[in-house]
């Protein structure tokens, strides 16, 4: 395999942008250059350095997400106990919905 296949093929096993792949290529040239004494123990390194970038996205996403859930929250607490008005069961008849 050539270092591009290989920086795919690890980009989705720990699903990580392409853009991180493209970075780690000259390290990824590295490990095929390597002497096979050396080439796995420079393997595991690279994994590693896939993982810890897997790990630190799925960090920052759910940080990232945290504004949001809170929002979702108070919406559907304000939803969830709303009654809707009289008028809005006429409504809701006269046109034909309820």
């Amino acid at each position: 395999m050539n270092p591009q296949m290989i920086s795919a093929a690890l980009c989705l096993r720990f699903s990580v942008p392409g853009e991180f792949g493209r970075r780690m290529l000259p390290f990824i040239q590295r490990v095929c250059a390597a002497p096979s004494a050396e080439r796995e123990r420079l393997f595991q390194a690279l994994c590693l350095r896939f993982r810890e970038e897997s790990e630190r996205l799925e960090e920052s996403y759910a940080v990232a997400a945290e504004p949001d859930l809170d929002a979702l929250e108070s919406v559907a607490r304000i939803l969830h106990t709303w009654q809707p008005p009289s008028w809005f069961r006429s409504w809701s008849r006269d046109q034909g919905t309820g």
